[in-house]
Formats: C-alpha cells, sequence, structure tokens
C-alpha cells in the first residue's frame, strides 16, 4: 500500500501488488488460454511462497511515485509505431528509439556523478557452466527423437555442408550476398558443416549436434553473463546472475533455435565487450567488441536487432556516467531518420522491416512477453525486487540495475505493448516467431537485476537456498511433459519413437529411389513441417541423397513409397 501521505510505497505493499498481479494473470491464463492445470496450481502455490520469502527480506528504501514520472517518456516509441510502419525499415528506427528512450529514463533514476566500484576479485564460473550444462543435456540428450520443431531442418543443412570441401564451405560462409538472411543460413552451413565433420571424423551420431553441442552453447551464455555483470557491479553479483541464468526455463525454449542461441552468446558478448570498452579504451578492446558485433550480424540478424536496441538502451546511461562521449546519443537519434533513408534504397534483407498488424495472431507469440515472466517466476519476481531498489533510488549497484532496468523496458515495450497489446509484429522475423523470439531475451534482464539484488541483501545462506529451490521448481514445471504449458510449441518432438525406429531400420538399399508423400509446407499450428524434415533427414543420412517429395501418391516402379498423413507414417515397400 502506499503511505499515509500518499507519495510513497513501501516495498512489503509493492511485493504483495506484483504477487497479487501475478496471480490474477496465472488465473487468466487458465481462463482464456486453457493451458495446464498443474503448470497454473502449483505456480500460483509457489507464488504464495515467494511472497513470503520476499518479504522477509529488508529493503528499508520506498519509492516516491512523483520520482516514477520519467516512465511517462515510453508513449514515445508506442506513438511513433504509427509513423514507423508507414516506412520501409520502420522496425529498425522504431528498435533504435525503443532502446534510447528507454536507456534515459533509467539514467534519471541515477544520482549525478555516482559509479560503481568494480570488485575484480574471481569466482570460479566453470562449475556454474558444467550445471547449466548438466540441465540442458538432461533435457535434451534424453529423448530417443531430439525436440524442437528446427532441429531436423539445421540436422539436414549439417549433413549437407559435412559432404562440402573446407574450401567450399568458407567461400560460401564468409560470403556476402546482399541479403542478411541468406548470409546467416549460409553461415549457418558453415559453422554446423564444420561440427558435423568433426562428429563425423570422432565416430559420432550426427544427434550429438542437438543433444550435446546446441546445449552447449546455450550453457557456455553463463560466462558472458557472468563478466558483463562482474564488469557492471562485482564478482558476488556476476556469480548470483550466471547461476540464476543457467537454470532460467526460458534459456532451454532457445535451444532448438540454433542461429538464435549461438546469436545469443555473441550478443550477450558483445554487450559486455561495450561495456569493457567503455571502461578501459584501448585498440584490442574495440577490436573485439567490433569482432564479436561483426559475427554477431554473419550468425543471425533477428538476434543483432536486439542487440542494437539493447546497445541504443546502454548508451544514455554510460554517457551519463561520462564513459562514452555525451553527444553520442544524440548523433544516434540524428541518425535515425538517415537510417530510413538509407534502408530504404539500400536494402539489407529481401522483404520490407515495417511493423504490420497481421491478420493471423497466434496468442503464444503475441502474448510471449506474460507467458516467458511467469515461466520464469521466480526470477521475475526477484528482478522486481531489484528494480524496486533501483526506481526508490537506493542501492549500490546503481550502473548494473540501470543496465538490467534499460534492457528490461525495452522488451517490455517492444514485445510487451506494442507486439502483444497493440499487435503489430516488429521485424525481422516472421509474424508467429518475432515477439516470441524478443521475450526470450528477458533471460538477460531478470538474471542482472535478480543476481545484483541478491547480492547486494546479503542474505541468509537458509533464504538463498530456498528462493534457488523455487528456481529450480520454476525449471522443471517448465520442461516436465506432465507440467508444460510450451509444448508442443517447445519441448516437443515432432515424430515418435516407434516411427523414428522404423524409418531407421528400413532397408533402402532394396529399391532404387525413395519417395516421400505429403504435404510438408510451414506452418506453426501444423507439424508437417518438422516431420517432413525428420523424414528426409533419416533418408539422407541413410542414403545420402533427399527423398523426391510429391503432395499426391505418384505412379512410380521400383521405389520405396513413404507417405505422411494426419500424422501417421506408412510405408509401401518396392
Amino acid at each position: 500500500m502506499v503511505s499515509a501521505k500518499g507519495t510513497e510505497l513501501s516495498y512489503s505493499s509493492f511485493i504483495f501488488g506484483v504477487g497479487a498481479v501475478t496471480i490474477l494473470l496465472y488465473i487468466a491464463m487458465k481462463v482464456f488460454g486453457g493451458v495446464n492445470t498443474y503448470f497454473i496450481a502449483l505456480h500460483i502455490f509457489l507464488t504464495a511462497i515467494l511472497m513470503y520469502l520476499l518479504l522477509k527480506i529488508n529493503v528499508g528504501s520506498k519509492i516516491k511515485i512523483s520520482s516514477l514520472t520519467p516512465l511517462s517518456l515510453l508513449i514515445i516509441p508506442v506513438a511513433l509505431v504509427f509513423a514507423a510502419e508507414r516506412f520501409y525499415y520502420g522496425s529498425v528506427a522504431l528498435a533504435i528509439v525503443i532502446g534510447l528512450v528507454s536507456g534515459y529514463i533509467a539514467t534519471k533514476f541515477l544520482d549525478s556523478g555516482s559509479d560503481d566500484d568494480i570488485d575484480f576479485k574471481k569466482w570460479f564460473v566453470i562449475p556454474i557452466f558444467i550445471l547449466a550444462l548438466v540441465v540442458r543435456a538432461y533435457v535434451f540428450a534424453t529423448p530417443k527423437v531430439p525436440l524442437g520443431y528446427d532441429t531436423p531442418a539445421y540436422l539436414i543443412l549439417a549433413l549437407k555442408a559435412s559432404k562440402m570441401e573446407l574450401w567450399e564451405l568458407l567461400r560460401i560462409g564468409l560470403g556476402f550476398s546482399g541479403d542478411a538472411y541468406v548470409d546467416n543460413w549460409n553461415f549457418s552451413m558453415l559453422w554446423l558443416g564444420l561440427t558435423a565433420k568433426l562428429i563425423s571424423w570422432l565416430g559420432l551420431d550426427l544427434l550429438a549436434i542437438p543433444r550435446f553441442f546446441i546445449p552447449a552453447i546455450s550453457a557456455a551464455c553463463v560466462v558472458p553473463v557472468f563478466l558483463l555483470v562482474r564488469e557492471l557491479s562485482d564478482s558476488n553479483s556476476a556469480f548470483y546472475s550466471a547461476l540464476i541464468f543457467s537454470i532460467l526455463p526460458s534459456e532451454l525454449l532457445f535451444c532448438d533455435l540454433y542461429k538464435e542461441i549461438l546469436g545469443e552468446f555473441f550478443l550477450i558478448l558483445s554487450l559486455y565487450l561495450f561495456v569493457r570498452f567503455s571502461n578501459k579504451k584501448n585498440a584490442t578492446n574495440l577490436f573485439l567488441f567490433l569482432a564479436s558485433a561483426f559475427l554477431l550480424w554473419k550468425v543471425a540478424v533477428t538476434a543483432f536487432s536486439k542487440f542494437a536496441m539493447f546497445f541504443a538502451a546502454l548508451l544514455p546511461i554510460f554517457a551519463f556516467y561520462g564513459k562514452i562521449n555525451s553527444r553520442i546519443p544524440i548523433f544516434v537519434a540524428l541518425l535515425i531518420p538517415v537510417i530510413l533513408v538509407l534502408g530504404h534504397f539500400f536494402p539489407i534483407v529481401g522483404f520490407p522491416l515495417h511493423p504490420v498488424r497481421p491478420m493471423v495472431d497466434n496468442p503464444y507469440t503475441r502474448f510471449s512477453f506474460p507467458v516467458i515472466l511467469l515461466t520464469d517466476s521466480t526470477a521475475f519476481m526477484l528482478a522486481l525486487s531489484g528494480l524496486f531498489v533501483f526506481l526508490s533510488s537506493s542501492g549500490k549497484f546503481k550502473r548494473a540495475y540501470a543496465v538490467g532496468a534499460a534492457i528490461f523496458l525495452a522488451i517490455a515495450v517492444y514485445s510487451g505493448i506494442l507486439s502483444g497489446v497493440m499487435g503489430y509484429r516488429i521485424f525481422p522475423s516472421s509474424f508467429f516467431l518475432n515477439t516470441f523470439r524478443v521475450s526470450l531475451y528477458l533471460s538477460i534482464p531478470l538474471s542482472i537485476l535478480a543476481g545484483v539484488f541478491l547480492s547486494e541483501m546479503r542474505l541468509k545462506r537458509i533464504l538463498v537456498l530456498a528462493l534457488f529451490a523455487l528456481l529450480a521448481c520454476d525449471l522443471v514445471l517448465a520442461v516436465n511433459s506432465e507440467t508444460t504449458i510450451h509444448s508442443p510449441a517447445r519441448f516437443y518432438s515432432y515424430i515418435s519413437e516407434k516411427d523414428y525406429e522404423m524409418l531407421s531400420k528400413l532397408d533402402y538399399s532394396a529399391c532404387s529411389r525413395v519417395v516421400l508423400v505429403g504435404n510438408f509446407s510451414w506452418s506453426p499450428d501444423t507439424k508437417n513441417y518438422s516431420a517432413g524434415n525428420w523424414i528426409k533427414y533419416i533418408v539422407f543420412s541413410k542414403t545420402g541423397e533427399l527423398p523426391e517429395v510429391y503432395e499426391e501418391v505418384p505412379d512410380v516402379s521400383d521405389a520405396l513409397v513413404i507417405v505422411y498423413h494426419n500424422d501417421k507414417i506408412y510405408v509401401k515397400r518396392c
């Protein structure tokens, strides 16, 4: 509740309010979404426990309601979306505006001239990486058929690339076509092809890519998270942030988006290297930052677009602290109309990047912002506790709080307001996945804010263990097949173990050709696309060639015919 004067908000009132809203959102998910009852009921129970634990924490500061007026500036990007949708590359300009506004708002809660003491005491981050790898390997290595909608498409690409000469892979992967999406796919061919060659040389199955290699890349993200938070605050905060990041369930939702997961690694690394360069300006740090940003562009332009927004959000904060020239954020703002003009005449992708409101809405992706927050509910409420400390102008590590708050606000505007409430799809990405892919990056600000908060509060060990137990419960509820709300969109194998084994054991040498029959066009609402790719991959791995594909059964002879219809597989032997 607000104090008697009606001008201040206490921490206990804030937690009661946040907890009540969170519980109401879970109830709304059940009523309007019809999602898993176990997920909802258990999370409501855990939220009540979390509220009790958070109220045990002594946060004496209060938020002055009048101090929150800078948040009204969020109306700027909300209003500008109506103009951005009229420009061919309006999404690019809009993302930069969102970042600059979010970063500027964060500076309004900083003390003039203050900065943080950085403690470079070393923590052993390897155990956190091992924990992250074990968690991801358990989820993705145990199913007979690897999880993920796009997994078989990437396996086909890896298998094709593994048969190419090294010089050809390098030529294709490092080339520039003028279309960023094409370049991303070609670069994926390079790193997946090299990985497939190494796996084959080791005598392993190519399924080691989705089972171990991609989870290892995801786990490796804890390292730049640790380095970023340590550069912003101290090693204790970095330890907590990396540990929280390692077990966030939303991070596991990344693991079948191969370009995106590698892109996330370079995105966080690029943010760290920018902060590192701002703190210690030299040619080496500048080169490393630019090299990391370049690799991010080559890996995934979708991830690079998020980096551009987060990078813009950091500029006002570091200008405030005098780490960069104060004119740089102004210069970037003045570049926005130039970007619109240049983007129109010199496009970087083969289709317009203006915000649109598509006729088809997928609730899972449109409202992915609250879905991800409610999946990561413990980290979310811990992060909001850190945000409370920041907004109340207290706390030691204000710069770390400011960075976490700015990135969180940017995602909230982009994914929560513009996409969720207003129904816009802000490119680059597909109608169905754009909002979801942005929301997945919530793990970055959540881990920063929550980790710094836990470090600064210096809690009793038993309370810290209880909070991490709740974080572990969130993970279990998200990945367990009986309680998850993310299947079949995520955590799902698109053909059965029985069908996979049957197709793997077929004698393909008895026929001169293999024919695949079915409609395998891409759609977020059917299994056909992914199931078709699994069949293609199995045939390709057994015969060295992709099957011939028809929508209707052709009149062919001496052919092994595989028909996929209504989620069932039928085989006609020659």
